[in-house]
């Protein structure tokens, strides 16, 4: 059996380079050769590529093998060099050897050619696997440096064997510190010990384990992470590591606290203005003020007071969280007290410690002597200005309140504009959700479109069989929940085509073997493409497996029968129906009563029959 082989000879002498060949052909071997003498040749020739071994002369009228040496290093080829030469003693073949030549072969001992052609040839494909190899490995080790997620690498047992930059940053710990420890000192105290016991289980179970997980810096500070840990399995199937990823979340989850936080006060404003808009009570109005203000802002006591202007003092509308004292007697003289510095300047007055205001306010320091208040909050009720009432607030503890919690007392007063606001906001968010399920959707009949003219498949296909896959699937009973995956599954069936090369994609005559191996890879890329997007996940069964047949032979994983998800089953069928009804460029369209015959005959082959038997009750 001949084997080829391109040889850059560097000779000047053209029937030494004949020898070299011949001792080739007495091998077996065809070879393409080029002989050349000079620098410029060796350029020339290294420029063109494509040679698997070089052989050279030591020295040369114009050249010599070391000088072809260094230009073979400059262009950065990792070629054998095998210097074949006569005139040259040991030691100037050691030099040449430590330079980088690979061996050297006394011309008058060709013998040794052959086999140490072929050794340096398998060697420089080690070096060239070995190299490939180093090279994934340096991509790994950097793409797992450089991500933005914490990675730690356990051993079995839990202690860690590696970390990334991103943990360091993340936890504040030092590789040096963590190293060899077990991740215990990241726990915070947020989960009972089950959750711990729970997640051991789950990995060394051999499963993936996703959660959100409380844990804590090194200094001190909370914080959430979204942690998958992987299991990693020897040659063996044996659990010999375990890989964690995690996510700093904590951002979202303090937005998200805030928002759930916003959304109960949004809540409670609006039954506030519910209250206001059915009741003509004005003392049911402001009890159930009064008692949204005590669960939302967490305080011990609230009072609303109106002005009565005819006898200059604020009476009590309604209290609560009081004690031992009588609503009736916590009536308030206009001018006294803290509740005046409040109106006279027309904003929130806050005094921290009751206990220090008798010179001020003898009301209020008989209620903390009676009562244990400590915090106290004075709030003018304002209409255009004019001083209408007084909402107070006390506590039995220090308050320390943000600027929301503010906020939200002041906008007591304004409790039928919060409700419109409210209601605008929900109506928004409510909008918002529904254009982008649309334009999630339209989204994915462009992609359908722009994959029918790429395929060149007939006007309409992808539509069709959509709309017929709907169909056939409510006839069956397919649940109603899962029809919207149904229709983007059929929509999406052939995305993974978009990791088909258009050479084969668009190949107008047949496939070779090797070709259609690469297009019956595209259920994998479709699976490849959809599976990270957690919006198609559940759409991923056709896309998937609508080239599975029901006696197994289909691809890309040979699924027989009712393994095959039914998704895919009912859509094979109206696949089929809709190509062999189309016109293509290569045949017209079938009959109708010919495409439904050779459905009829594939039940049990290709086709499910039960799909089979409902499909031919459908009418067209």
């Amino acid at each position: 059996m001949e084997r080829h082989i391109n040889i850059l000879v560097v000779e000047d002498s053209e029937d030494d380079a004949i020898l070299l060949l011949h001792e080739l052909h007495k091998s077996g071997y065809l070879v393409c050769f080029e002989r050349v003498e000079t620098p410029q040749g060796m350029s020339e020739a290294l420029d063109r590529g494509g040679w698997d071994i070089i052989i050279a002369d030591y020295l040369m009228p114009q050249f010599s093998a070391p000088a072809a040496l260094m230009m073979v290093k400059r262009y950065e080829l990792d070629l054998p060099f095998i210097i074949v030469s006569g005139k040259i003693g040991e030691d100037t073949a050691v030099e040449a050897l430590k330079a980088g030549a690979h061996d050297f072969i006394v011309k008058g001992n060709l013998a040794r050619l052959v086999p140490a052609i072929e050794r340096e040839l398998r060697e420089a494909i080690v070096r060239r696997e070995r190299k490939k190899a180093d090279e994934s490995l340096r991509k790994l080790s950097s793409a797992v440096e450089q991500t933005a997620d914490a990675v730690i690498i356990t051993s079995q047992e839990g202690r860690i064997e590696y970390i990334n930059s991103a943990f360091e940053r993340l936890t504040g710990y030092s590789s040096a510190e963590v190293i060899g420890r077990t991740p215990q000192f990241l726990k915070s105290g947020a989960h009972p010990e089950e959750f711990y016991r729970d997640l051991w289980s789950t990995i060394l179970n051999g499963e993936v384990y996703r959660r959100e997980v409380v844990n804590r810096r090194k200094s001190g500070e909370l914080y959430y992470q979204e942690e998958i840990i992987t299991p990693i399995l020897d040659s063996k199937g044996v659990i010999s590591h375990f890989v964690s990823t995690g996510r700093d979340v904590t951002e979202r989850k303090r937005a998200e606290e805030k928002i759930s936080h916003q959304l109960q006060r949004l809540a409670a404003l609006r039954d506030i203005d519910k209250t206001i808009t059915t009741s003509l009570d004005l003392n049911v109005t402001i009890s159930v003020i009064i008692e949204q203000i005590m669960r939302q802002l967490h305080v011990d006591a609230a009072m609303v007071m109106q002005l009565d202007k005819i006898r200059h003092q604020f009476v009590p509308l309604a209290a609560k969280g009081f004690v031992s004292i009588a609503t009736s007697a916590l009536t308030v003289k206009e001018g006294e007290g803290y509740p005046s510095i409040a109106c006279s300047e027309k904003r929130i007055y806050h005094m921290p410690f009751l206990a220090d205001c008798k010179s001020v306010d003898e009301r209020l320091a008989h209620f903390s002597a009676e009562e244990g208040f400590v915090s106290y909050f004075a709030v003018p009720l304002l209409n255009s200005g004019e001083i209408t009432g007084i909402l107070e607030i006390y506590h039995r503890s220090q308050l320390k309140p943000d600027v929301e919690w503010l906020h939200f007392l002041e906008t007591l007063a304004e409790q039928a504009t919060i409700a419109i606001g409210n209601a605008t906001l929900f109506a928004d968010l409510q909008r918002s959700n529904n254009e982008l399920a649309l334009a999630y959707d339209t989204t994915l009949e462009g992609w359908s479109h722009a994959l029918d003219l790429r395929d060149q498949e007939t006007e309409g296909h992808t539509q069709r069989v959509t709309e017929l896959t709907m169909r056939l699937a409510g006839i069956m009973g397919y649940p109603e929940e899962d029809m919207i995956h149904l229709r983007r599954g059929a929509l999406l069936h052939d995305i993974g085509k978009m990791g088909i090369p258009d050479s084969i994609l668009l190949k107008p005559g047949a496939l070779s073997p090797a070709e259609w191996d690469i297009m019956r890879r595209h259920p994998i890329y479709a699976y490849e493409l959809l599976s990270p997007i957690s919006f198609l996940r559940f759409a991923l069964d056709i896309p998937h497996y609508h080239h599975e047949k029901w006696d197994g032979s289909g691809y890309p994983h040979g699924l027989q029968g009712e393994d095959i998800p039914l998704a895919a089953r009912i859509f094979s069928v109206v696949d089929v129906w809709d190509a062999l009804c189309s016109d293509r460029p290569y045949r017209k369209g079938w009959p109708m009563d010919k495409v439904l015959q050779y459905i009829r005959d594939n039940a049990g082959g290709h086709f499910d029959p039960a799909v089979v038997d409902a499909f031919l009750n459908l009418s067209f």
